[in-house]
């Protein structure tokens, strides 16, 4: 996270909020990070195949990066896993009357 956006970020959170979201960005760099581990890919492949920048995707993998859901969808879908399990950790079952007919 850059000078401007921790600014920003202290405007807006307050200081346990402004941690809060740290640790979830960690957790959610980490199991970006897993998943690309479990499955024996180069972060240069991700990478090319994604469409990121290898550099980016080394920030968003080490936490260093608040991402854009852009780079969470594409990356989601790369993996073919819901953004429900990088946000919470484990796939999310949708309540019936959630479920579109």
């Amino acid at each position: 996270m850059n000078t401007k956006q921790k600014k920003i970020q202290q405007a807006i959170l307050t200081p346990e909020e402004a941690i809060k979201s740290a640790i979830a960005v960690r957790e959610m760099a980490t199991r970006l990070w897993k998943l690309r581990i479990t499955r024996n890919l180069l972060p240069e492949t991700v990478a090319k195949d994604t469409n990121i920048p290898l550099r980016l995707l080394e920030k968003v993998e080490s936490g260093r990066y608040n991402f854009t859901l852009d780079i969470l969808f594409r990356l989601c879908e790369y993996y073919g896993v819901d953004a429900d399990e990088i946000f919470v950790g484990e796939k999310q079952e949708t309540p019936p009357s959630m479920q579109y007919a």
